[in-house]
């Protein structure tokens, strides 16, 4: 739960120096800290540790928003490719059915590790030279093991857009909350340090935990294709999905 003080009464501690700056709540000027900053309010630390931001007005009526570090949540990370172990664990979840036909909308077919291993590399070599994706992979703060990805994809920067997939490859990990968390991560990171305007998200109709979890984040249905994908025996709708920067920022402080 985020919450938004006026005036600072009981305030204690140092802030960090801010870095960014856009438009927050009503026009006002929104000064962004990038790093993990807590300060003192009331005898309570905030933010709280659950990867949400902590929002408050000072007293010259600037919007002030302390987020927590960038790349953590509560039980996750954000990090990045390991050539060496990743390829093993990659390669077992694309054995997982279920997991294929949720996360990708092509056909589902199991990839050894080698294979893995040369698509990580099509990764790194596009992030470098084309500068409009950013993948990112789910690792659990517990034990550092690789639990899945997040990644944002052709991205736009003349119109500030992106789209946006996560997956939860560890059968055993999903419906626990890390796939909330991970959202929540990467919308921070595309919304605030990209500073980007809008980003979309495309499910199937079939695919009911990410529909959920983007109406959870107050997604907007924007386009519907009916009967686009042949999935089970059936033909489902593929929904496309949106959400602004200025509604992130509006649900942040509600």
């Amino acid at each position: 739960m985020t919450a938004l003080f006026v005036g600072l009464p009981f305030l204690t501690g140092n802030l960090y120096s801010t870095t960014k700056e856009t438009k927050g709540h009503k026009g006002k000027s929104l000064q962004i800290a990038p790093l993990c900053t807590f300060v003192t309010l009331c005898g309570k630390k905030f933010p709280p540790e659950t990867g949400e931001p902590f929002l408050f007005k000072e007293k010259n009526n600037i919007m002030y928003a302390i987020y927590p570090q960038l790349f953590e949540a509560q039980d996750i990370r954000f990090g990045s490719i390991d050539h060496e172990a990743h390829p093993h664990i990659e390669s077992r979840w694309t054995h997982d059915a279920e997991f294929m036909d949720f996360m990708e909308l092509g056909s589902a077919q199991p990839i050894s590790p080698a294979m893995v291993r040369v698509q990580y590399e099509a990764i790194e070599k596009e992030m470098s030279a084309q500068k409009d994706l950013f993948y990112f992979t789910i690792c659990a703060k517990e034990d550092d093991q690789l639990i899945g990805k997040a990644i944002l994809e052709y991205v736009n920067w003349a119109s500030g857009n992106a789209y946006l997939r996560l997956g939860i490859g560890e059968a055993r990990l999903r419906h626990r909350g890390y796939g909330s968390q991970a959202l929540h991560l990467l919308l921070q990171y595309a919304f605030i340090e990209l500073n980007l305007f809008r980003v979309t998200a495309v499910a199937p109709a079939y695919n009911e935990s990410a529909i959920h979890l983007l109406q959870k984040f107050n997604f907007m249905e924007e386009v519907r294709r009916p009967n686009a994908m042949h999935y089970n025996g059936k033909f489902w709708d593929i929904i496309c999905y949106g959400l602004l920067k200025t509604e992130w920022l509006e649900s942040a402080q509600n």
